[in-house]
């Protein structure tokens, strides 16, 4: 009877470590996941008073490059650096206007123009570049067409 209690008591233990280690990951997993992602604090803020203008498209698969396919990007070129691009995957397109939702049916070498505010977070797997190169997810609060012209196509590279 002894060895049986024992062994009740070593299993028990066993249990509850696995299960502790479990628990362990599990939170951590949901902490990293916390801190970068569309649900994450926000970085930092672009207030509508900014008055960005950006490339809204919309990334279709691609085996290639299969970095964050099927979502809407904004692409923000800064104006005295040509070389400082700041892409931006949109976590509420809910927002998206049916007008900017028809980027969709371009090509990839098309865009709609427009203006935008929101709130920017960290992306969990970032792609390291340049430093003047970056990736985030934003949450909109405002966006509107600057042009009602068309879509616009990207000069060749």
């Amino acid at each position: 009877m002894n060895n049986y209690n024992h062994l009740k008591n070593l299993c028990w233990l066993i249990f509850l470590c696995i299960s502790s280690i479990l628990f362990l990951k599990n939170c951590k997993q949901d902490d990293i996941q916390s801190e970068c992602s569309c649900e994450s604090e926000a970085l930092t803020t672009i207030p509508e008073t900014c008055n960005l203008i950006g490339r809204l498209s919309f990334k279709s698969e691609n085996a290639e490059d299969p970095f964050f396919n099927n979502h809407y990007w904004i692409t923000f070129i800064e104006h005295n650096c040509s070389n400082c691009v700041h892409h931006m995957i949109i976590c509420n397109h809910e927002i998206l206007t049916e007008k900017c939702k028809e980027v969709r049916k371009l090509s990839e070498d098309e865009f709609i123009q427009i203006k935008f505010s929101g709130h920017l977070k960290e992306i969990c797997n970032d792609i390291f570049t340049t430093e003047n190169i970056t990736y985030k997810h934003i949450t909109l609060t405002s966006i509107e067409l600057v042009t009602e012209d068309g879509p616009i196509h990207r000069p060749a590279s």
